[in-house]
């Protein structure tokens, strides 16, 4: 009996010290998985911090930048890591970038994503990142804006008037007015409608002293008017004219470089003129240009008067980015039908018109946008343009530092 007992007592010891292995096994390996938990997640968030201090560097860089589409692509070591960038949807106010952000320890290798949706918080021409239509100041308040059937704007837009929406028409933006807005049946408004919206307190303008400096020596040349027919070659420079300026139709005019045609009086355009690159025409009466006018990049059309384009026009149409056509008129701008324009339209006064079939890629300021007519197509484009270069001044204090970031994400 006794022998049995101590044999009891042996197979109970060694269960006991079976479950204490098994128990002090358990306690170690959760003691040890504790250690690499926390070893990962030490390390996970030192990439964190590496890629926070990406961002901040590449953040300080925006703020030197006036025009974010020249943003830098960086990549450097930080903390023993290693952080870089990723841009995507650059405009000359607005940028999404991602940083990635990674370290290697041994075998293991740690990574982080942010990402980040920037705009400066007071935008010298920011307003056009968005905005396809855009108030001038000024303007008749009590005359309705009009956007024909199927017209076809991509962008936000804003006018001092009443807006009214056609059956067919479609606004891919917001739309903000000083009035009501009226959506037809089948008009459609792709983001928020905003009516008896305030007039903002500042917004780009125009500069014409650039322009009258140039008219008040045109206003001292010999008094002469001046025809262009067949196919002249202008070498490059200022051409003043105290007269009128006559482009017969057929004409197709080329240069060796800039110019600049300076007229004191009228410009009149035949039909189916042919205009180099780099020709800027600018004048103190109106321009009126006939059907199918055509003029590939790099040209400016100026008037103190009514600037007037025929059918089937094609104006910047090989335009890249700061290449495309600028229209300047102190009065108002009127595009007839089945035209191709690619660039900024500055009307003081008024639009009077995007003609039917027409399609208008840039931005448009204008104080009373009158409205469409059928089938007209409008995309939003800021590129398009160097403002400054034309005499828009930007909303002051625009293009400084100021910055604010919109949102952001975090990616393990």
């Amino acid at each position: 009996m006794r022998g049995k007992k101590k044999g009891y007592s042996l197979i109970a010891a060694i269960f006991i010290m079976l479950v204490m292995s098994v128990f002090s096994l358990g306690i170690v390996t959760m003691v040890s998985s504790d250690a690499v938990s926390s070893v990962r997640n030490y390390q996970s968030n030192q990439v964190f911090y590496i890629a926070q201090a990406a961002a901040e560097r590449y953040l300080m860089e925006l703020k030197g930048l006036d025009d974010w589409t020249l943003a830098p692509w960086i990549g450097s070591n930080f903390f023993g890591g290693w952080g870089g960038v990723a841009q995507k949807n650059t405009a000359r106010d607005t940028i999404d970038f991602t940083i990635e952000a990674f370290k290697i320890v041994g075998t293991e290798q740690y990574r982080r994503r942010l990402s980040y949706k920037v705009k400066r918080s007071n935008p010298g021409f920011g307003i056009f990142n968005d905005y396809a239509i855009y108030w001038a100041g000024g303007g008749d308040a009590g005359v309705n804006s009009f956007l024909a059937d199927n017209t076809r704007i991509s962008g936000d837009i804003f006018v001092n008037s009443p807006l009214i929406l056609a059956p067919g028409a479609r606004v891919m933006g917001d739309v903000h007015s000083t009035g009501d807005v009226l959506l037809q049946e089948g008009a459609t408004v792709d983001g928020a409608i905003l009516e008896d919206q305030p007039l903002p307190d500042s917004l780009p303008t125009l500069d014409p002293s650039i322009y009258d400096n140039l008219l008040a020596l045109a206003e001292v040349a010999p008094m002469v008017d001046k025809t262009y027919d067949g196919t002249p070659m202008l070498a490059g420079g200022d051409y003043f004219l105290k007269g009128n300026l006559t482009i017969k139709s057929d004409a197709v005019i080329s240069t060796n470089g800039p110019v600049r045609l300076i007229v004191n009086g009228l410009v009149t355009i035949g039909n189916n003129v042919k205009l180099g690159d780099n020709i800027t025409i600018i004048s103190n009466g109106k321009l009126i240009a006939g059907s199918g006018l055509q003029q590939n990049k790099n040209g400016c059309f100026y008037s103190n008067e009514e600037i007037f384009l025929g059918n089937n026009f094609r104006l910047g149409v090989a335009a890249g980015p700061g290449e495309g056509m600028a229209i300047l008129s102190r009065q108002k701008v009127v595009f007839n039908s089945e035209g191709q324009f690619f660039g900024f339209v500055y009307a003081q006064n008024e639009f009077q018109e995007l003609g039917n079939s027409t399609l208008f890629e840039g931005n448009l300021m204008t104080s009373t946008f009158l409205g469409s007519s059928l089938n007209a197509t409008f995309n939003v484009n800021p590129n398009l343009v160097d403002f400054e270069s034309v005499g828009m001044v930007p909303v002051a204090g625009g293009g400084g530092p100021e910055m604010s970031v919109d949102s952001w994400t975090e990616d393990y």
